[in-house]
C-alpha cells in the first residue's frame, strides 16, 4: 500500500497527465490512503477523484467508483465517515441509479431503494449486463432492511463464491462489497463461521486482477481484518484472531482518532479470548 501511494503521488505530479489517468490515480492513491487508516484524507480524495472524472473521457465509470467507495468508507468506519449526501438525482444513468440505491438503503430507506431498483430493473438486459452484481446486492439489501437475512444470503452466496463478477462488466459492484455484505448476513442469522468465510476472502483469498474492482480493496481488505478478529476472539480461536490482529494493526498504522474506537474494540476482543483462554487452561 505505502508502494501505490507513493507512485499514485509520483503520477499526479506530471502536469501532463490526462484527466482519465488522473481520475485513475486519485482513486488509487484514496484507496492506498484509506488501507493505512486515513479515511478522511482518502474521503477527500475520492471526491477529487469524482470531480476530476467529469472532464475525463469516460467520466461515468470513475465517478461512479469514486461515489460507491466513499460509501464503502461510511460502512466500513461503522458510520465515523458519513456517507456522501445524494446529489446526483441529475444522472439518470443505471450504474448511478444503482448507487443512489445502495445508499438509500445505507440510509435505511427501504422504500427509496426499492423505487430506484424498480427502474434500474426497466432497463435493456445489455445494460442491466453491464452493472454486474450491482441490482443483485441492491435487491439483497432491500431484502435485509425487511429483517429478511436468509433470503439476503440466498441472493449473495453464488455471486460471492465467484472471484470477479462474470460477464462483460463495466460497473462491478466489487466482489468484496458482497463478500462483506454477504457476511453481515450469515452473522445476523447467527452463523459466525460462515461469515468468516467470505471475510477471508476479502482479507486474503485469491484476487483475479480487475482494475475497477481492485480500486476498493484499500477500504475493505483492513477492516476485513478487523472483523475477523472479532469473529474468531468471538469462536475461540485465538491463534486466528492474533493472526488477523497483527495484520490489521501493522496496516492501520495512522489511523483518524475517530477510528480509535473501532481499534480498541478488536483489541479488547483479543484481550478477553485470551484471558479466557488462559483461566480455561489454568
Amino acid at each position: 500500500w505505502s508502494a501505490a501511494e507513493s507512485l499514485a503521488v509520483d503520477l499526479l505530479a506530471d502536469p501532463g497527465l490526462a484527466e482519465d489517468e488522473a481520475a485513475q490515480a486519485f482513486l488509487c492513491l484514496a484507496s492506498a490512503q484509506a488501507a493505512r487508516g486515513a479515511l478522511r484524507a482518502a474521503l477527500a480524495t475520492f471526491e477529487r477523484a469524482e470531480e476530476v472524472a467529469r472532464g475525463a473521457a469516460a467520466p461515468i465509470i470513475h465517478q461512479d467508483i469514486a461515489r460507491r467507495c466513499r460509501l464503502m468508507l461510511a460502512i466500513v468506519s461503522g458510520g465515523v465517515i458519513p456517507a456522501p449526501a445524494d446529489a446526483w438525482a441529475h444522472d439518470s444513468s443505471t450504474a448511478t441509479l444503482i448507487t443512489r440505491g445502495l445508499r438509500a438503503a445505507f440510509a435505511r430507506d427501504r422504500a427509496g431503494a426499492q423505487r430506484l431498483l424498480n427502474v434500474v430493473r426497466a432497463r435493456s438486459r445489455r445494460e442491466l449486463a453491464w452493472q454486474g452484481a450491482g441490482p443483485v446486492l441492491l435487491a439483497a439489501r432491500i431484502e435485509a432492511l425487511a429483517g429478511h437475512w436468509e433470503e439476503a444470503a440466498r441472493m449473495l452466496q453464488p455471486v460471492a463464491s465467484q472471484s470477479v463478477e462474470m460477464g462483460e462488466v463495466h460497473y462491478p459492484a466489487g466482489m468484496s462489497a458482497v463478500q462483506w455484505f454477504l457476511a453481515d448476513a450469515f452473522e445476523k442469522l447467527g452463523h459466525p463461521d460462515s461469515a468468516a468465510v467470505y471475510l477471508e476472502l476479502i482479507a486474503s483469498g485469491p484476487v483475479a486482477f480487475y482494475q475497477k474492482s481492485q480500486l476498493r480493496r484499500g477500504i475493505t481488505v483492513p477492516f476485513a481484518h478487523r472483523r475477523l478478529v472479532l469473529l474468531y476472539a468471538r469462536m475461540g480461536r485465538i491463534e486466528d484472531a492474533k493472526r488477523h490482529w497483527q495484520i490489521f494493526s501493522e496496516t492501520v498504522r495512522t489511523p483518524d482518532p475517530e477510528l480509535q474506537p473501532l481499534i480498541a474494540e478488536a483489541r479488547a476482543a483479543l484481550m478477553g479470548a485470551l484471558g479466557m483462554s488462559r483461566s480455561a487452561t489454568r
